[in-house]
Formats: C-alpha cells, sequence, structure tokens
C-alpha cells in the first residue's frame, strides 16, 4: 500500500489514506490506516473483616484515572461495601431445627464506564468535504472541525444496592438462595446534537443520562432423593429484572428521545436508517415504537393506524409503543440424576414475555423486496402482501421460548481392579437440542446487551449450532 499528495506530513505513515493518490485512484480508495492510544490508571485497596464467623465486612475502593476523559475529570473514586451477618451461628438460634446455615448480605457499590474511543474530549479537525479540481483532474480535500471540544467528560457511574438471604437446611439437602437489587446508572453518555455557533460541530458527545434497573432474583436447590444406589439433585433459579430511563436532558443539552435499532442496507435494501426502538424518559429500555398494522387493502398494500388523527399516514408522525424487548422473567432448571454407575443430567431454560422483531421475514417474506427468482420464505406463498417494505409491529412477535440446552449421559466403568487406571467414564452429550417457541425466526435467542441490537434478529444473525459429543474420560 501506497500513497502520496499528502496535505500535510504532520499524519506521517498513520493516516495513509489522506493522501490524494488513493483517493483519486478507485482500485485502492478503501485502503487506510490509523492509531490510538489511551492510558489508565488504577490504585486499589480492600480490607476484610470476619469476626466469630458471624458479623462479616468487606471494604474497598479503586481510584482510576483515563486519558479518555475530559481534563476537567480524569480521576474517578469507587467504593463499595458489603455486610453479612450469619445468623446460624448465634446462640438463640442453636434450637431450631432445619437450619445448617442462615446468612443475611447487604451491599453497596459503584463501579465506572468511560466512553469507548479515545480523544473524544478533544476540539479535532479533519476532513469535512472535497472539491473537483478541473485544472488538475483531481479531488481537493477541504478541512474543519470534525468535533467538539468537552473538557467536562467524565465516568459514567452505576451505584448498586443489594440485599440477600441464604439459607441451607435439612442437612444440607436444601439451600435458597434471595437477591434484590436495585441500580442507578448516572452520567450516561450520549452524542447530542447542538447549534453551530456557539459550537464548532453539530454534534457532542456528554454526560447527562440517567438510567434506572432494579430486579429479584432467586435460586433453589436440593437433593430430594439420596440413597446407596439413586440421587437426585434439582435446581431451579428465576430472574425478574426491568431497566427504565429517568432522564437525558439537563440546560445544556436536551432530546425529547433517542432512537435506537437502527435497520441498514446489510438488514434490508432501503431501509438504511430506519428507527425501531425509541428511549424516552420513564419508559422502559427497549420499547418498540413501530406503526401499528391493521390489515391489508384489497390491492394488497399496507393498513397502518392513524395514530395522530390527521387521516394520513406518515411514519414518523404514526408510531407508538408495541411492545419491549425485555422478559417479564427469566427462569432456569437443571437436574442431575445417579444410579449405580450411570449418571444423567440435563438443563431447562426458558425466557417469558419478551417481544423479538423479524427482520428476515421483513426480507424474505415480501415478493416486491426479495424478487422473481431468489429465495423467499415460504410463507410469502400465503401472504396477500404486494407492497413495498415498511417496519411495523406486523413483524414483531412474541419472543418467549423453552430450550433444553444441554442433556449428559454418562457410565463410570468399574475401575478398582484395573492397574494403572483410576477413573474410567464414558459419555454423550447433546447441546442446544430442542426450542418451543411461537417465534417465526431462525431463534427467538437474540441479543439483549446492546441497545442498538436488542430484541432484533436481523438478517446476518448467525444461528445457535445443535452439537453431539461422545466422549471418554481416563484418569491414569
Amino acid at each position: 500500500m501506497y500513497n502520496t499528495n499528502f496535505d500535510s506530513d504532520v499524519f506521517s505513515y498513520y493516516n495513509i489514506g489522506a493522501g490524494s493518490n488513493l483517493l483519486n485512484d478507485p482500485k485502492q480508495d478503501m485502503m487506510g490506516s490509523d492509531i490510538s492510544q489511551d492510558n489508565l490508571v488504577s490504585f486499589f485497596g480492600r480490607v476484610n473483616y470476619n469476626y466469630d464467623e458471624r458479623y462479616l465486612l468487606s471494604a474497598s475502593i479503586c481510584h482510576e484515572g483515563s486519558t479518555r476523559l475530559g481534563v476537567n475529570h480524569k480521576w474517578g473514586t469507587f467504593p463499595a461495601v458489603s455486610a453479612g451477618w450469619r445468623l446460624s451461628n448465634e446462640g438463640f438460634m442453636q434450637d431450631i431445627p432445619h437450619i445448617d446455615e442462615l446468612k443475611i448480605r447487604l451491599g453497596y457499590g459503584v463501579t465506572g464506564n468511560m466512553p469507548e474511543e479515545s480523544y473524544k474530549s478533544l476540539s479535532i479537525m479533519g476532513v469535512v468535504g472535497r472539491y473537483y479540481d478541473h485544472s488538475s483532474g483531481t479531488w481537493i480535500n477541504a478541512y474543519g472541525p470534525t468535533q467538539n471540544l468537552n473538557e467536562d467528560i467524565k465516568w459514567e457511574k452505576k451505584g448498586e444496592w443489594n440485599v440477600g438471604v441464604d439459607y441451607v437446611g435439612l442437612n444440607n439437602r436444601l439451600s435458597i438462595t434471595v437477591d434484590m437489587y436495585k441500580r442507578k446508572v448516572t452520567d450516561l453518555l450520549y452524542t447530542y446534537k447542538v447549534p453551530t455557533p456557539p459550537y464548532q460541530y453539530k454534534e457532542m458527545l456528554a454526560n447527562v443520562g440517567d438510567a434506572t434497573s432494579k430486579g429479584l432474583e432467586f435460586t433453589i436447590s436440593g437433593t430430594p432423593v439420596r440413597n446407596r444406589t439413586f440421587s437426585w439433585t434439582s435446581s431451579v433459579n428465576f430472574s425478574f429484572n426491568t431497566s427504565r430511563i429517568d432522564k437525558f436532558s439537563n440546560e445544556h443539552f436536551q432530546t425529547d428521545w433517542i432512537e435506537k435499532g437502527y435497520l441498514s442496507d446489510g438488514d434490508l435494501g432501503g431501509m438504511n436508517s430506519t428507527p425501531l426502538i425509541r428511549l424516552v424518559p420513564g419508559g422502559k429500555v427497549g420499547d418498540f415504537y413501530l406503526p401499528v398494522f391493521e390489515g391489508f387493502n384489497e390491492d394488497g398494500t399496507w393498513k397502518f393506524k392513524d395514530v395522530n388523527g390527521d387521516d394520513k399516514f406518515t411514519y414518523d408522525e404514526d408510531r407508538e409503543i408495541v411492545g419491549n424487548a425485555q422478559p417479564d422473567f427469566i427462569a432456569g432448571w437443571t437436574n442431575e440424576f445417579s444410579y449405580k454407575n450411570f449418571d444423567l443430567s440435563f438443563s431447562l431454560r426458558a425466557v417469558v414475555g419478551n417481544d423479538v422483531y423479524n427482520v428476515g421475514r421483513m426480507a424474505l417474506e415480501n415478493r416486491s423486496v426479495a424478487g422473481t427468482g431468489k429465495n423467499m420464505l415460504a410463507s410469502v406463498a400465503n401472504s396477500p402482501l404486494n407492497d413495498a417494505a415498511q417496519a411495523s409491529d406486523y413483524y414483531l412477535e412474541n419472543g418467549s421460548f423453552l430450550k433444553l440446552d444441554n442433556i449428559t449421559l454418562g457410565y463410570n466403568f468399574p475401575v478398582k481392579d484395573i492397574q494403572y487406571i483410576s477413573n474410567l467414564r464414558l459419555y454423550f452429550t447433546g447441546q442446544n437440542l430442542f426450542t418451543i417457541t411461537k417465534y417465526k425466526g431462525i431463534d427467538p435467542e437474540v441479543d439483549m446487551v446492546g441497545i442498538d441490537n436488542m430484541g432484533i434478529e436481523r438478517t446476518r444473525y448467525y444461528p445457535a449450532i445443535r452439537a453431539f459429543v461422545l466422549g471418554l474420560n481416563i484418569t491414569f
């Protein structure tokens, strides 16, 4: 890779795409190079205290500095403290039957998050346009501001309270764990639109938003049967979690909503920059904000709800909240059996109450999108649709599912009479064996971490594999 005719030698070879030779050579115009650097410094300390196995205390503090942050807020301090009281070791609990251990926990801690990229607090110049010089037959770069200075970019902070109870009883055959938490995230980073002037560039990264998450999680584990030849251990867990936006505006930076979950040309040609999710103050994270499907006209065209009552449909004006990507609860059930030398285990997992947007149906269940002579879903044969692609709740589906994640059957060979071998086990494992769901797409288990993809099955989604493993473990 080579380039010539740079506007400035200051880039050296770190920005080789800035030269005009690549710009004017169609065979090489996708080549480029860049470099970035950031430093993180952390100081950490922790103290643990245990009095008579009854009163437990842990406290820590972390002091961190990052070059990614503004000059006024390079450093952040993140404390944490937790306390535990083991009631089962108190004298007044000794005569209570069926309690082997009982502990109450309380904790609070703060963690930090910084911008994903370096230099976001700095004022930056860059190429803002190009013009064609007819005399030389080349394109000429025009330079201007591409990022505003913000010396107040600081850590996003997450403060979380947690209250928990641990119980073990019936001679260690039953255990119950219950946790409740409330998490408050402050100073969320977002790129806001700003006026020019007084700002030099139209957008600016700033710490403004707040969000709250809370939940209840509990696990029950036990051994219902245990004798000389047979045992059964079972564990059930449930999680109820929800996240809401508290605010994302202040006196300097305002926005009524933030839209996420944008479609792209990679999902469906012509639908680039179509949002599926809207975040509003007081609303849940992952709210789908879409037109409401009301049927098809006789000619197969779309019919949508007139939300604003102006007797016509427009995508920007006639949308409302039609579902949410967050589940009502998540559950799991794990079982382990053993009979003589045989063992069997399996794990079931359920996600209930969430919605998934099926981009695959949107792209492949429409003749005008897929075209003739190309792959389409078989369901297109029964669809009356004869219109251009349109994002709506027509493609929003119930994403609840029950999965058998894995099952393992094993046999432990008797080896006490075999010299040099202390253990010999043959096993067969199946993973991702079946999914029970009403969802029509490839897999209802989609990304739930990033807001941009929350609850959306895109056309680039790669399905989870089903695997079978036959193995042999030998210990010498």
